[in-house]
């Protein structure tokens, strides 16, 4: 898991990370944290880990953070199922997607796979906007 500790507007960001953390660590599998320090530090993380194998990496934050996360992957060409844990203040993207905070983990915890399509536009990838 990549998290933003500063995405989004709720007070309650750290409990939702908590509680997030607690449930998926009662499945099967190890779960690696790693929590973002600057703008551009989540894609850096996955630079210097690219040649380990992740059955998911899972993104919390908002979309910006997603942003992120989506070209580093695409860039380094990892290949790895994306879950997400929206914790922005707009969540665009999961909202588009049926993805609330309350359905989150559990989407997670019973995935439904699905391929989405990736954009690229000016050297960046994008999920759903270009501008």
């Amino acid at each position: 898991m990549i998290y933003n500790p500063v995405s989004g507007i709720s007070g309650s960001r750290g409990t939702r990370i908590g509680n997030a953390l607690f449930r998926l660590g009662q499945s099967d599998g190890d779960i690696v944290v790693y929590q973002t320090k600057s703008k551009g530090d989540g894609e850096e993380y996955l630079r210097t880990h690219s040649d380990e194998k992740f059955e998911m990496i899972v993104v919390s934050g908002g979309d910006g953070t997603l942003h992120e996360i989506v070209n580093a992957i695409a860039k380094l060409g990892i290949d790895s199922v994306v879950g997400y844990l929206p914790a922005g203040s707009t969540n665009d993207y999961a909202k588009n997607l049926g993805i609330s905070q309350r359905n989150s983990v559990e989407n997670l915890l019973n995935p439904q796979i699905r391929e989405l399509d990736l954009g690229r536009f000016n050297g960046e990838y994008f999920t759903y906007v270009a501008a």
